[in-house]
């Protein structure tokens, strides 16, 4: 049985690896992928800002997202959510 903690780990892994394949990806696609809602999702990405894991380029259509350091994926994803 898969904790928690580790399943939240790999939606936020899984979504990192969404937008390295598609990087014009949209948080409504995002979630759909991962059932998750997009509040939940738009946390995430934010979270992922904030520790300059992701960036945006551009505005919010026709923009893109920028992986810039996935080492920096802190181990403990609870505030993810």
């Amino acid at each position: 049985v898969e904790n928690v903690g580790e399943k939240k780990k790999n939606v936020v892994e899984n979504i990192l690896v969404s937008i390295s394949e598609k990087s014009n990806i949209s948080t409504k696609e995002l979630a759909a992928m991962f059932s998750l809602s997009e509040r939940q999702v738009q946390r995430i990405m934010t979270k992922l800002k904030e520790q300059c894991v992701i960036r945006r380029i551009g505005p919010d259509k026709g923009g893109h997202w920028e992986i810039i350091a996935p080492q920096s994926l802190e181990k403990d994803t609870q505030e993810y959510y």
